[in-house]
């Protein structure tokens, strides 16, 4: 299936191709290696493949399956499988264009990338976990959750499916050494690849069961994220190359003709394609649906055991085994230059394609002068090997290492250690676990403030936009001898009104806002803070739908429907005996745009903080401000009165001078283009001092 190589080819000018063609098993599997790549790049890039991330479970099966094979047919040999240069060839084919994508990284993130929020740190720790094929590890303990990564937090985020790989490689000869001598042992050579089979079935077994138990949260450990620990981890990813492994020890057996194969190979194909459409990341993954993409590689690797058809000439076409070919190349770079490209251009909308594009390039030219030259070099061996190996670990490590000294040192800069103080504070609300569905009336002692003050109870309500305004609310209700509680839940608005997001009802938002309600009108009367974002009327991607109504996305609709349902909860709230006081919106940097396109300090190169860290700040003139936000401040003017609450708005504290800044000189009021910084909420203390 390998072939052997051609050492007069050597001599050749097309030697290349044929010692490339002599380590490749098939051609449809480099065919479905690009389909696996182009999927992933796809994803990243932000174009309309919602499940183009399965590229990667595409890669771990295929991955099972020709590792399998190629160590079949060394134990077959009378010296068996040599262990010396099964890793010797992992080494020489890995570890060079990964040292050089990571080294590269590293030294662009330093200057590119900014010292704030952890972004260096977290892309040095990931480099380093990279180069000991650990970084899925790193990522699952200090970054989290794969989908709600902002691709500029981490531009080496992506390997972490190559430490996952690395780790099978690592482990996997071995099992099968061992499943190998028990079966010769205890049944005989004859059935020895029956026992290989059974060993390799019960592994795979409990590594799904595993994988989904901890998927879905029924088995946690000491895991407070056993999800995340799930998507991570090799253990629970181990049954996917197991899968291919299988695969790759029956297939001799298979009995599949010519058409069978060719209709196998195309379910195959197709159920690849269409897991990459059905899928998403708001499902429970890995889990179940991730039978989809694993049982469809399966089968286009079956089916493709025999050439022919529609689809195995598609995937045997140049242009496919040429993508394959450069497969890992194009997945170590596409990530970083799609990461690196939206954290210096963020409002450059089609900057990710651009870059996606661009690192084709780069992969070509890794796999021309990189890859290839070292991978097919027979003298590279022993000592030379280690040689080599520990030139390319020296430059990506120590690159890692002086990207990490530096954003621990703030790169020597005292501005820079200040800012990155005051935007890295975290609020109260989220410090001492305030971010939660547990609605009011159930929450933890956490949450409240001052509880043995004997006046009237203080109820600060709302998404993050309330969070932000904590220690303003701790300050003033200190001073005013008042208990405070926390009734706050992240992209939760505290309205009637259902909320839907990407076309599902967010219930838990729902429920939330209900019981609190519930809770709050069986309460003596107190004073109740509302504040919430604006962003609710323009996102595209949320929905509004009042009591028996039909949910809409249209901007005027929702305005009306955001309205109604601020206007139900402070009715209800009022007719408690409440007094409310609303928060209109602040002003925002740039303004309302998608989220994405908001101002961040991580948006700050570390060359232009070095300069002075003003520079890393943003202005607007405060008439543009009043205009923007003036819908919402009638909106809440509207409510307010018909209601008999008061409102606050914060524009002219905020935007001293005429101007609306989120900075001044090195004081900064914003932690983001939309909150306030810890600092900035604790000057607005005295606003709400006299609560009613």
């Amino acid at each position: 299936m390998f072939g052997v190589i051609d050492e007069a080819a050597r001599d050749r000018p097309d030697h290349r191709r044929v010692e490339l063609s002599a380590h490749t098993p098939r051609k449809d599997i480099q065919g479905l290696r690009a389909i696996a790549v182009i999927m992933v790049v796809l994803f990243h890039a932000g174009l309309p493949l919602p499940g183009g991330f399965v590229g990667v479970d595409v890669f771990f099966v295929i991955s099972g399956f020709v590792i399998t094979a190629m160590l079949m047919r060394q134990m077959e040999r009378p010296t068996g499988i040599s262990m010396g240069a099964f890793y010797q060839r992992r080494v020489r084919r890995l570890l060079p264009a990964l040292a050089v994508v990571v080294g590269v990284t590293a030294i662009a993130t330093a200057l590119l990338g900014a010292p704030f929020n952890n972004q260096q740190e977290m892309t040095a720790l990931t480099g380093i976990g990279a180069m000991f094929a650990v970084s899925n590890l790193v990522i699952a303990l200090r970054s989290g959750d794969y989908f709600a990564t902002p691709p500029e937090s981490n531009p080496l985020l992506n390997m972490w499916s190559l430490s996952v790989e690395e780790q099978f490689y690592l482990v996997f000869p071995f099992v099968l050494i061992l499943l190998a001598w028990l079966g010769t042992r205890y049944l005989g050579r004859s059935r020895r690849d029956r026992a290989v089979v059974l060993g390799v079935g019960v592994l795979a077994l409990a590594s799904f069961v595993l994988c989904w138990f901890m998927s879905t949260g029924r088995l946690s450990y000491r895991f407070s994220d056993p999800a995340t620990i799930a998507f991570y981890s090799a253990p629970t990813r181990a049954w996917e190359f197991a899968a291919g492994a299988l695969l790759a020890l029956v297939a001799a057996r298979l009995a599949l003709g010519p058409r069978a194969s060719r209709i196998v190979q195309a379910a195959g194909l197709a159920g690849i394609v269409l897991s990459g459409f059905l899928i998403n990341g708001d499902m429970v993954f890995p889990g179940l649906v991730v039978l989809l993409p694993v049982a469809a590689t399966l089968a286009a690797l079956a089916g493709g055991q025999r050439q022919g058809g529609m689809t195995g000439q598609l995937l045997t076409s140049r242009p496919m085994v040429w993508f394959g070919d450069i497969s890992y190349s194009w997945y170590l770079w596409h990530w970083p230059l799609i990461a690196l490209t939206i954290l210096v251009a963020p409002q450059f909308g089609a900057g990710p394609v651009i870059a996606a594009g661009v690192s084709v390039v780069l992969a070509w030219a890794s796999f021309r002068f990189i890859e290839n030259p070292l991978r097919f070099d027979s003298a590279l061996t022993g000592r030379r090997l280690l040689g080599v190996a520990t030139l390319f670990m020296l430059f990506a490590v120590g690159a890692c290492l002086a990207l990490l000294v530096g954003s621990r040192t703030m790169w020597g800069s005292a501005d820079i250690r200040s800012m990155n103080a005051q935007v890295s504070a975290q609020h109260a609300w989220i410090a001492k676990g305030c971010n939660t569905p547990i609605p009011l009336g159930s929450r933890a002692s956490e949450c409240t403030w001052n509880a043995e003050a004997a006046g009237p109870a203080v109820y600060l309500l709302g998404d993050s936009q309330a969070g932000m305004l904590s220690e303003a609310l701790i300050s003033s209700t200190a001073s005013q001898g008042r208990p405070l509680l926390m009734g706050t839940k992240g992209a939760c608005p505290f309205i009637t009104t259902q909320v839907f997001v990407d076309g599902h009802a967010d219930e838990e938002c729902r429920a939330f806002v209900e019981q609190s309600l519930a809770w709050l009108e069986s309460q003596p009367p107190g004073s109740v803070v509302l504040s919430m974002w604006s962003a609710y009327v323009w996102l595209d991607s949320v929905g509004l739908a009042p009591s028996n109504g039909t949910v809409t996305y249209d901007a005027a609709l929702k305005a009306e429907a955001f309205e109604s349902g601020l206007d139900g909860a402070v009715a209800r709230l009022r007719s408690a005996g409440h007094e409310v006081t609303i928060v209109a919106p602040i002003p925002g940097f740039p303004g309302p745009e998608p989220e994405g396109r908001f101002w961040y300090p991580y948006q700050c190169p570390t060359i232009v903080a070095l300069i002075g860290t003003s520079g890393c700040g943003v202005s607007r003139d405060i008439e543009q401000v009043t205009s923007e936000l003036a819908p919402y401040r009638r909106m809440f003017d509207d409510v307010a009165q018909r209601n008999g609450a008061a409102v606050i708005d914060l524009t002219a504290t905020l935007c001293p001078g005429g101007a609306c800044a989120t900075n001044v000189g090195n004081f900064w009021r914003y932690l983001d283009g939309e909150h306030v910084s810890v600092a900035e909420s604790e000057r607005l203390g005295p606003l709400f001092a006299a609560l009613r």
